[in-house]
C-alpha cells in the first residue's frame, strides 16, 4: 500500500483502512456471546442445561493437544555448521525456552488455544516493552484483517487491533508532544460525546467477552433474556456497568500496513475519531524490522477463512437434545416422587383440598370414591438414550473409549492400547501439529524481539574462557525455531518416549543427552552428577586398570 505523507491525510487514510479491516467484527462479536453462551450454559437461550459436556469438551481438547508443562523450543540451521555454532544454538534454544516460560507466554498460549477451540480463532501478540519480552491475547472480535479470504496473516496488506486504553494511558504515549494538551482535549471531549453511544455497547462487549467463564444469570425475570444476562457485577438482581467506566475510556485502533516505500510493516495508531498518534515523523515498524508480532491460533482450519471454525458447532445439536432429554428426565423423575393422581367418584375435592391432603400425607375419601394413579412412567430407555448421546458426541469430539481414559473391550496388552490410540486420533493428532507450528511461529518472534531489542551476551562451556560469549543477533540467519520433540503435544508424549528409550537402547545419544531428551527435574544437577560420576569412574580405571580388563573379559565370555 502506498501511505500519504502528510499526518492529516495519512490520519483519515488510517481511518478508512480501520473501517475495512472491522468490517465484520460487529457480526463476529455477536456470534462469539452466542458461542460462549453455548459453552458456559449448554443452551442458545441461557437457561442453564442440567448436564453441559461443551465446556468440558473445549477443556479437555485444550488440555490434549497442547500444555505448557515441558514446552522446550529448539533452533537448528539449514547450512551444516560447526559444533561452535551448534554450542550457541543449544544455548540461545535453552534461553528461549526460559524466556517464554518465566514470561507466561506458554500460559497465555494454553488460554488462547481454549479460546480458538470455543471461537474458531485467538490472535497472540509478542510485544517489547520497558519490562523486556511480553505476551498477550487478542480476542477475534478485538482484530480485524483486509482481507478475510486469506488465511495467513503474514500475506494480509493490513491488520488492526482495537482497544480501550484510559485516559492515563493515552498521556503517557503523548506527554512528550508539544501538541499533547490539543490531543487530550479532542480525545476527552470525543469519548463524553461518545458515552450513550454504540461504542459503549462495543465496550460493553469487549470487557463481557474478554473474560474468562461468566456467571450467566438465567433465574426470573431474566429467562426471557435472549442469551442470558452476564453478571458484570456483584449485584443479585442482575449485570451492571458503571457509566463512569467509559468516560475513562478511549478506543485505540493499532493498525499494521505493508507500506510499498519502506518494504516493511508500518504502525499506526489512531485514537477515536482520528487522533494520529504514530507515526510522527517516520514510518517504521514498532515490532522487529519485516516481522508481524501476531499469530494466529487456530486449531480447526477453514480455506480462504481467516477465523477458521468453532468445535461447538459440530456438538450443538446434541447438546440441546442431550438438554431435552435430561429435562424430560427431570419431569418424569419429579412426578414418580410427587405422584399425579386422580380422585373419582366424588364432586367435592376441590384444589385446596387437594393440596391440603397432599402436605398432610393423607386424605378422607367418601364412600364410593377412588384415587387413581395417573403417573407417566418412567421410559425403559431414558437412561440408555442419554448414554447414547454422550456416545455420540465422544465420538463426533474424537474421544473414544480409550482417549476418554477408559477400558476398550478386548485391549489386553499396552502395544495394542497404543496401537488404538495412534488409530482412533488422526483428527485430534492434526490439530496438536497445527498448534506445535504455530506455538514455533511465536517462538520465533521471541527469539526476533530479543535478538534485535536485547544486548544480553550468552556463553557456551567455560564463561571464564574469552572468545565463548555470543550475542542472539550474531547466530547465522539460516536459523529455525522449532518447538523440541513435540512437547507442546500430550498425545504424542508416548511416541517421543518410546524413540528416547530406542535411542538410549541403540546407544545413539549418551547419558547426558537423554537428561535433555526427558521431562526430568533439576537437569543441570543431574548433569552435573553424572559427569561427576563419569570422572571418578575414570579415576578409578586410571588406578586399577585390571578392572577395565576383567570386565572385558567378562563380558566376552558370557
Amino acid at each position: 500500500m502506498i501511505l500519504p505523507d502528510q499526518p492529516a491525510k495519512l490520519a483519515v487514510w488510517a481511518k478508512a483502512r480501520i473501517d475495512d479491516c472491522r468490517v465484520s467484527a460487529a457480526t463476529r462479536a455477536q456470534n462469539a456471546r452466542n458461542l460462549k453462551t453455548w459453552r458456559y450454559t449448554g443452551s442458545p437461550d441461557g437457561n442453564t442445561a442440567i448436564v453441559n459436556r461443551l465446556d468440558f469438551h473445549i477443556d479437555r481438547m485444550a488440555d490434549m493437544i497442547f500444555s505448557p508443562i515441558d514446552l522446550r523450543f529448539h533452533i537448528d540451521f539449514t547450512h551444516i555448521y560447526p559444533k561452535t555454532i551448534l554450542d550457541q544454538a543449544e544455548t540461545a534454544s535453552r534461553a528461549l525456552t526460559r524466556e517464554i516460560e518465566r514470561r507466561d507466554i506458554d500460559m497465555q498460549i494454553q488460554q488462547g488455544v481454549n479460546v480458538a477451540l470455543e471461537q474458531g480463532a485467538c490472535i497472540l501478540k509478542v510485544m517489547h516493552e520497558h519490562g523486556g519480552i511480553s505476551g498477550n491475547l487478542v480476542m477475534p472480535w478485538q482484530f480485524g484483517v483486509y482481507q478475510e479470504n486469506i488465511a495467513d496473516l503474514g500475506k494480509q496488506e493490513a491488520v488492526c487491533e482495537t482497544s480501550f486504553i484510559t485516559t492515563s494511558d493515552l498521556w503517557r504515549r503523548i506527554s512528550h508532544r508539544a501538541d499533547r494538551v490539543d490531543i487530550m482535549r479532542r480525545a476527552m471531549a470525543y469519548a463524553k460525546k461518545q458515552a450513550g453511544s454504540d461504542e459503549s455497547q462495543s465496550y460493553f462487549h469487549q470487557v463481557l467477552l474478554s473474560g474468562t467463564s461468566p456467571l450467566v444469570q438465567t433465574d426470573q425475570p431474566f429467562t426471557s433474556q435472549p442469551g442470558g444476562l452476564v453478571q458484570v457485577q456483584s449485584d443479585p438482581t442482575g449485570a451492571e456497568l458503571s457509566p463512569d467506566v467509559m468516560a475513562e475510556m478511549l478506543m485505540f485502533h493499532e493498525l499494521w500496513v505493508r507500506d510499498d516505500d519502506t518494504e516493511d510493516y508500518t504502525t499506526i495508531q489512531i485514537v477515536e475519531p482520528d487522533i494520529l498518534i504514530a507515526p510522527r515523523f517516520l514510518k517504521k515498524n514498532l515490532f522487529v524490522p519485516e516481522v508481524l508480532p501476531y499469530t494466529l491460533l487456530q486449531c480447526n482450519r477453514l480455506p480462504n477463512y481467516v477465523w477458521g471454525r468453532s468445535e461447538i458447532v459440530d456438538l450443538q445439536k446434541l447438546q440441546l437434545l442431550l438438554r431435552d432429554r435430561m429435562e424430560d428426565i427431570k419431569k418424569l423423575m419429579s412426578l414418580q416422587y410427587d405422584r399425579f393422581l386422580a380422585i373419582t367418584g366424588t364432586s367435592t375435592m376441590t384444589d385446596e383440598l387437594y393440596d391440603t391432603a397432599r402436605e398432610a400425607g393423607f386424605m378422607n375419601l367418601e364412600p364410593g370414591s377412588g384415587v387413581e394413579d395417573l403417573t407417566p412412567p418412567m421410559p425403559a430407555e431414558a437412561f440408555a438414550d442419554i448414554k447414547q448421546i454422550t456416545e455420540f458426541m465422544d465420538e463426533i469430539s474424537g474421544f473414544n473409549n480409550v482417549l476418554s481414559g477408559q477400558g476398550e473391550p478386548g485391549v489386553r496388552a499396552g502395544n495394542h492400547a497404543q496401537m488404538l490410540m495412534k488409530t482412533a486420533s488422526p483428527s485430534m493428532r492434526n490439530k496438536a501439529l497445527i498448534i506445535e507450528r504455530q506455538v514455533a511461529d511465536i517462538g520465533d518472534k521471541v527469539f526476533k524481539a530479543k535478538a534485535a531489542k536485547e544486548a544480553e551476551a550468552y556463553w557456551t562451556g567455560d564463561v571464564m574462557k574469552e572468545g565463548n560469549e555470543f550475542l542472539l543477533a550474531q547466530l547465522p540467519d539460516d536459523y529455525r525455531v522449532t518447538v523440541d520433540s513435540h512437547s507442546s503435544s500430550p498425545i504424542y508424549e508416548d511416541d517421543y518416549l518410546q524413540m528416547a528409550a530406542l535411542a538410549a537402547k541403540l546407544q545413539v545419544v549418551g547419558g547426558e543427552d537423554i537428561i535433555d531428551l526427558l521431562p526430568l527435574p533439576r537437569r543441570d544437577l543431574l548433569k552435573a552428577h553424572l559427569a561427576e560420576k563419569k570422572r571418578a569412574e575414570a579415576a578409578l580405571i586410571q588406578q586399577h586398570p585390571e578392572l577395565l580388563t576383567k570386565g572385558h573379559g567378562g563380558s566376552h565370555h558370557k
